[in-house]
This record gives C-alpha cells, sequence and structure tokens, in this order.
C-alpha cells in the first residue's frame, strides 16, 4: 500500500499575525491548510484500516512471516530456555540456551559450538539480543513546566551535556542556545523568566531532549573516544619508543630498527648488526655485516679486483689459466729463468732464425750449449770468426769439424731444439711471462685453487659478477644501500604479509584517499579525508555527494548563531550567505526564531547556507545542523522495504518455505475461529489438524500412522466418480441407496450393480417397473437361465424345467398335483 502523503504548511500563520495583527486570520488560507491536513489524515485511516479491524485488533493477514525478523522467528520456534551464565568461548551451545555478554542478555538461535570472539557467532546469527541492561529505553527524553513569571531554573529529567544538547521551547518559540538559555548537568537556566500559559494547566516551557539510546550512545561513544586515545598512545610507544621497554620485555619497532636503551646492550638493533664496526654486536659474540664487509682479505680482494677480473678473463672463453695450471712445471722453470727468457725476448729475430735452422744443426748446437753460451758471451770474437770463414783457412770450420767430434757441444744443443723452436714460437707470451713474473709466481703458488676453480660451475658466477662490475653496476647500487636492505631484511615477515594480502591492500587504497580536493569519479563508499585548511574531516561518498563520516551522536553536529551585519568569526556580516559545517539535507534554519521552509534557502555544499532573500540588520539567523549515523541492528526503511512484504498485497515465497510450530495441547485451547478466520492449527491431544471457518474450527481428514482413516459424520462426494480399492467393503448400515435423489422411477432407470470383467449387471428397469439380470441366477444347487424368452431352471447341469412365453412347462419327471410342498 501507498504511504500516506505529507504534509506541508501552505500558510504562516503566524507571520500573518505578526504583521497584521489585528486582522482576523484569512479564511480561504485556513480551508487550505485545513484540507491539506484532511488529505493526509484520509491517507492515515486508509492505511490505518488496512492493519486495523473495527474491534481494535490487528486485521486478518496483517501480520505474516516476512513481518518477523530472523531473531523472532527464531524465539517463537523456541520451545524451553535454558540459562547458561556468561558466555564463554570453546562452549557447546544448543538452541535455546540463554548467555549474558557485555551486560546483554543473548538467545541461541542454532546449535554451535563458541569460536574465539562471540563477535564472529552473533555476525553468523546463531545469537539475537533479547535484553539490554545497558540501555533503560528508546524514547525521547520531554519535560514540561509551567511559566509563572519569575522561577528561571528548572530541573530537568536527564543530565546533559551542553546546552545545545537539548531544543527549549517558551510559548511554542524555540529559544537560541546561550543568548535565551543555559544548561548545566539537569539545570536549566533561562535568561527571562516565561509567563503564565494561556491556558492554565498547559505546559508553556517545553524541553525536548536527546533520546535515551542517544545518551546511551554518547557515553560509549565517550568512553570509546579514551579507549582510542589510550591505544593510540601505545601504538605510538610501539612504534616509535627508544627509551626503554614498551610492554613486559619488548622494545618497539624503533628501537629493534635503529638502536635504544635496552637493545643496544641486548640483541642489539638491525643497524648495529648492518653496520657497526668498533666491537660485536649487542651483548652477543657476532660482528655486523659491515665489519665481515671491511676486514681481513676483503680489502685486499676489494684493491685487486681488476687483476681478478683479467684473471677471470682467462678463465672464460679461452681458459688461458688452465693450459697454464697444466704447465706449472715448465711455468716454475722459466720464472726461475726470468733474465734468460727476458734475454731471449730481446733477441725474438735471432731465436726465429734459429727456429729455421735444421734440426740436425740445432740439435748439435744443443748438445753443446755450454759452447754456444760461450760463443753468445764472445760475440764480438764469432764475427771475427765469420770473417775468418771467408779466409782461406778458417777457424770455424775448426769449430765444424769439431762437430765431427764424438762428444761434440754443438751437438748437446742441436739435442734441445724442439724446446728452442716452442720458446721462438711462442716469444710474444714468452715476453709477457716475462713482465708478470712476479705475478706468474703468485698464481704458481696457488695452482690447486686455480684448477679447483677452472673445474667448478663458479666460472658462470664469476663471470656474471665481472660482467655487472663492468657494465650496469648493479651489485655496487645494492652494496651502496646495504643499510635498506638490511632494514627490509630484518622486517621481511611483515612484507611478505603485505605481498601475500596485495590485494586487499590495493581494494582498500583505491577506496581510501587523502587530499585537499575532492577525488574525481568516486563510487559509493569512497573514503575521503579532507585536508583543506580548517576542514581535516573524513568523509563519505553516498553515490552522489560527499557526506561527512561521523558527526555527534546526540542529534546535533553544529548549531550557530549570526547577528546579520555583525562580522564574527568566519562571517563577514553578508546578509544572504552564512558559513556552517553541515550533511546536505540534515539542518534547519532560523529567520529570529521562525524555522524556514527549505525553499527559503539553498543549503548544498555543507560549509554555508544562502538565504533566498536577503535578511535585514540585526535580524537573527540560526542553524541547527544534524549529525548523520546508522544504529547497529537494525534495518532502514529502504532495506525493510526490500527486506519484507508490504501489508496487504499477496506474498511469493518462491521455493522458500514458511516453518513455524503451530500446536495447541487440545482443541479448547484454539483461539478464536471469528478472529483468526483462515488460521490452521494443530491439536496434540487428538493429533488432528483443523482449520478456522465460519467462525468454527473444522478437522481435516487425516490418516494414522498404519494409514487408516476415520471420518467422524457423513461423506458426502459429489464427483462422477468414486473408486474403492480394497479387498473388501464392510458397510454397516441395512440399506444401500442408489440414484439417491432420483424425481421417479424413470430418473433412477439404470441404476444397479455392475461386475467389472464379467460384464454382469444387476439393473432396475423403469419400463415394466423391474430388476433385469444379464447372467443366470443361481439358488443354491440350482441356475435359473433366461434364453430366447423361455426361463430354464437346471440343476447339476441339466436343464430340469423349462417355462416357455407362453406359459408351457415342460418337466423332466412327474408333476404331483396337490401335492404337499416341505
Amino acid at each position: 500500500m501507498a504511504q500516506p502523503r505529507d504534509y506541508t504548511r501552505q500558510f504562516n500563520f503566524n507571520d500573518y499575525q505578526a504583521t497584521t495583527p489585528a486582522d482576523p486570520l484569512p479564511g480561504v488560507r485556513v480551508d487550505a491548510e485545513l484540507n491539506a491536513v484532511k488529505l493526509t489524515l484520509d491517507d492515515l485511516n486508509t492505511n490505518i484500516a488496512k492493519i486495523q479491524r473495527d474491534d481494535g485488533k490487528l486485521g486478518n493477514q496483517a501480520v505474516h512471516k516476512d513481518a518477523f525478523d530472523p531473531g523472532a522467528l527464531a524465539l517463537i520456534n523456541v520451545t524451553g530456555f535454558t540459562p547458561k551464565g556468561d558466555w564463554a568461548t570453546a562452549t557447546t551451545y544448543a538452541v535455546g540456551d540463554i548467555v549474558d555478554f557485555n551486560s546483554g542478555t543473548y538467545l541461541a538461535t542454532a546449535a554451535h559450538t563458541s569460536s574465539a570472539a562471540f563477535a564472529t557467532d552473533s555476525a553468523a546469527n546463531k545469537w539475537i539480543l533479547i535484553a539490554n541492561a545497558a540501555i533503560s529505553g528508546t524514547s525521547s527524553a520531554v519535560d514540561k513546566f509551567e511559566g509563572d513569571g519569575t522561577t528561571t531554573v528548572f530541573t530537568l529529567t536527564y543530565t546533559y551535556a551542553s546546552t545545545t544538547s537539548v531544543q527549549v521551547f517558551v510559548n511554542g518559540e524555540l529559544l537560541n542556545p546561550i543568548d535565551d538559555y543555559t544548561i548545566n548537568g539537569n539545570q536549566l537556566t533561562l535568561f527571562t523568566a516565561p509567563g503564565l500559559p494561556t491556558v492554565t494547566g498547559n505546559e508553556n516551557v517545553i524541553i525536548w531532549g536527546a533520546s535515551v539510546v542517544g545518551q546511551a550512545a554518547a557515553n560509549a561513544a565517550s568512553g570509546s573516544a579514551s579507549n582510542a586515545s589510550g591505544f593510540a598512545d601505545e601504538a605510538d610507544n610501539w612504534a616509535r619508543k627508544t627509551t626503554g621497554l614498551v610492554e613486559s620485555a619488548d622494545y618497539s619497532s624503533k628501537a629493534y630498527a635503529i638502536g635504544g636503551t635496552g637493545v643496544d646492550a641486548g640483541s642489539g638493533s638491525a643497524k648495529d648488526w648492518a653496520t657497526k664496526t668498533s666491537s660485536t654486536v649487542g651483548n652477543t659474540s657476532e660482528y655486523s655485516s659491515k665489519y665481515w664487509a671491511t676486514q681481513g682479505n676483503v680489502p685486499i680482494v676489494a684493491a685487486g679486483i681488476t687483476n681478478i677480473n683479467t684473471v677471470a678473463g682467462q678463465i672464460s672463453p679461452t681458459n688461458n689459466i688452465g693450459t697454464l695450471a697444466g704447465i706449472n712445471a715448465a711455468i716454475t722453470t722459466v720464472s726461475g729463468i726470468s733474465s734468460n727468457v727476458t734475454t731471449v725476448s730481446g733477441i725474438s729475430a735471432d731465436v726465429t732464425a734459429v727456429a729455421a735452422l735444421s734440426s740436425t744443426n740445432l740439435n748439435t748446437v744443443a748438445t753443446n750449449i755450454a759452447s754456444v753460451n760461450t760463443v753468445s758471451s764472445n760475440i764480438t770474437h764469432v764475427v771475427k770468426v765469420a770473417q775468418d770463414l771467408n779466409e782461406a783457412i778458417s777457424e770455424v770450420e775448426t769449430v765444424a769439424n769439431d762437430l765431427n767430434e764424438t762428444t761434440s757441444e754443438i751437438e748437446v744443443v742441436a739435442n734441445a731444439i724442439a724446446n728452442v723452436n716452442n720458446v721462438g714460437t711462442n716469444i710474444a707470451s714468452v715476453n709477457t711471462v716475462s713482465g708478470i713474473s712476479a705475478d706468474v709466481t703468485a698464481v704458481a703458488s696457488i695452482q690447486s685453487n686455480i684448477a679447483t676453480i677452472a673445474a667448478s660451475a663458479a666460472t658462470t658466477n664469476i663471470n656474471t659478477v665481472a660482467g655487472d662490475l663492468t657494465g650496469s653496476n648493479n651489485i655496487g647500487a645494492v652494496a651502496g644501500s646495504i643499510a635498506n636492505v638490511n632494514l627490509t631484511g630484518g622486517s621481511i615477515a611483515s612484507v611478505n604479509t603485505v605481498a601475500n594480502n596485495l590485494t586487499s591492500v590495493n581494494q582498500f587504497s583505491n577506496q581510501y584517499v587523502i587530499s585537499s580536493t575532492a577525488p574525481s569519479s568516486p563510487n559509493a563508499g569512497l573514503l575521503w579525508f579532507d585536508t583543506s585548511t580548517g576542514v581535516d574531516t573524513m568523509k563519505v561518498y553516498n553515490g552522489s555527494s560527499f557526506q561527512n563520516a561521523g558527526s555527534s551522536v546526540n542529534g546535533t553536529s553544529e548549531s550557530v548563531d549570526y547577528v546579520v551585519g555583525t562580522s564574527s568569526g568566519s562571517y563577514n556580516g553578508s546578509t544572504t550567505v552564512f558559513p556552517a559545517t553541515y550533511d546536505p539535507g540534515f539542518l534547519s534554519v532560523y529567520m529570529n526564531g521562525v524555522r524556514l521552509h527549505p525553499s527559503d534557502f539553498t543549503a548544498t555544499n555543507g560549509t554555508s547556507v544562502t538565504l533566498g532573500s536577503a535578511a535585514a540588520a540585526n535580524d537573527i539567523v540560526s542553524i541547527e545542523a544534524f549529525g548523520t549515523f546508522v544504529l547497529a541492528d537494525h534495518y532502514s526503511k529502504t532495506q525493510a522495504d526490500a527486506r519484507y512484504a508490504v501489508l496487504g498485497a499477496d506474498v511469493d515465497f518462491g521455493s522458500n518455505k514458511i516453518l513455524y510450530s503451530n500446536v495447541y495441547s487440545t482443541p479448547s485451547d484454539f483461539p478464536s475461529a471469528s478472529t483468526y478466520h483462515g488460521m490452521v492449527a494443530h491439536s496434540h491431544s487428538n493429533g488432528k489438524l483443523a482449520y478456522a471457518h465460519n467462525s468454527q474450527w473444522l478437522n481435516v481428514v487425516n490418516e494414522d500412522s498404519s494409514g487408516n482413516v476415520t471420518i467422524g459424520g457423513n461423506l458426502t462426494v459429489s464427483g462422477t466418480t468414486v473408486t474403492v480399492n480394497s479387498t473388501t467393503l464392510d458397510v454397516a448400515d441395512k440399506n444401500i441407496t442408489i440414484a439417491n435423489g432420483a424425481a421417479d422411477a424413470a430418473a433412477a432407470d439404470g441404476a444397479g450393480l455392475t461386475v467389472d470383467g464379467a460384464s454382469a449387471t444387476i439393473l432396475y428397469t423403469a419400463s415394466g417397473d423391474k430388476w433385469a439380470f444379464n447372467k443366470p441366477i443361481a439358488l443354491g444347487g440350482w441356475t435359473i437361465t433366461e434364453t430366447g424368452g423361455s426361463l430354464y431352471f437346471a440343476t447339476g447341469g441339466v436343464n430340469k424345467m423349462k417355462l416357455d412365453a407362453s406359459g408351457n412347462l415342460d418337466v423332466v419327471g412327474s408333476v404331483n398335483s396337490n401335492a404337499t410342498i416341505s
């Protein structure tokens, strides 16, 4: 059903009386006002009639399953209650168990074993709150008094936090907080004593306070704020304290990261483990990463990185180091005669020339190497020898003759010609080795290590390291930020946690914005912390605009008064624009105590109100902004409309079921059948199901556990066919009426009995008013049959008598006249 039309005031009679006190109220305006009120009242009466009967009770079918919330349905289904005391974890609860939790009494709606937190089970609809000792009521606090012209102090029912926590009306006029009155606890002090009411006995001083639930929520919010402050201080200690313990034996994150009292002398901070070089870290016997990176052979290796890179280049791809390792003995020998090698390097051309000589001659020279050496040291003499060769008699020839001797020095050289040739072929390498003889010696001393490296897979890593150091130098970049690397490593568990929940982190990041300007293209539910100067407020996007995420729970977020033309704070004296912080749609604006209609002003930006018409100087403009919040554990109107069926309309449950217990001890316990027309109920004493109709309860035919059905009254079947699938049909009545209700014999024509399968019938025939048998009749051992218009009497299967249509009687045997029949 549609909601009643809203009543909108048509005319401001107060203003009219104020401006024209001598004139009567305009009748046309009064009629229009009353007509508008009547429209709303008519709608209200129409809707009330749909849910209330004339006797004041709820209308039939006004209450249905969807009118109850899950908690109420759970209460209906419970057959008994079992108090269990305070709620506890890891405890088995059954449906109907009652526990206490946080001053609230809860009923178990599902059998379960409690989890670690009550909130977890409550969110799973396993508990329903049935009483809350923390809240004594839900209505608003209203105090009413009669003025006497002298009294200015009134004692209120409740204690209030501030002057703006209530609204005070005197003779129907809303007073301005602070300007007209103050609140101190439960004491209201008016600056002007209200006079006597116009009608004696009618209170003319009315104070509207916050609802009891709102006051309880305010107290809870205050406690939560105190707790939050304590939690914030503790969180700050855990994050930044460096002057000692935070709790028990634990220190803060910052102390563990960069050091602090207790950590430095204890297990040591992450910073000390990364960079300390003066001594061991903390109270341990271990040193930091930087100590191990800058002590011992590490600097030596770092200083010689160029040579190491050179060596690495000789491992791959040419593997000259491996070649050198294979000729270690030869290198050692060469190292021992480095001066000779240098000499050979200086006469490389001669060596090459020697290599070109015949092996026989060289072998001869090798054999006589000592002599050759002598010749070398006396080269001037050799020249002379050469010159001598041109002589008729040459001393060289004498040498040649020497070669023909059994043992010749020249032959010694010749015998070693292969080595000489080898040296000549590799003279460039020999020269290089000669220049780094000290390094060759050092390499020779660690030949086993070089051989091991050359034979292992480490050559790939060495080449990779060498390539990075000479290329992008990522290793150098990492080394330059080693402190950050170590800090990250110390918090790797937290890094892993963030990585494993990165989707959730990104989702929250997309739903939370911190900026001084409103986010573009926001989606419903987006949180925005507005950092604009003087704002610093959390806001939420409601689908069309941003509104403050939270306001004072007492219902009033801001109450301000302005004297038009007098600058005050952010108000510059304007006659149309007045500063205020509010949620659009949740504020009231007053001009000299008279509430303005929303069409008289514009309030959409949340920061100011603009009047439609300029106010006059010294007018009082009051703005009351109301906080927006949603109470927990209830449905808003929109949610309720979507969840529950509309009264007075059909309800389609689809594939869902309606489950409820509607059992009574005896039929006498049933409610009024006239009140609950159409209700279905079950009686436990007789096991029957009944329904209410025509002001009486009618039993539904039901079968027992054996499948038997008993009908206590008459059975009327209005169909065309009755089928009885039973072996035996017992009828206790002495008479069975067929064609009941037939007006005459003609109407009963054809009534009778038919045996299915045998096509045997006994039917009443109206013509002649007789029974017609279509099968023979058996009487004891006799059979009577009609055939061809004749009637035959037979026994033992043999006809004994025949009576034809003409009256002739044929008898097998004698016919006795005047006989006595016994």
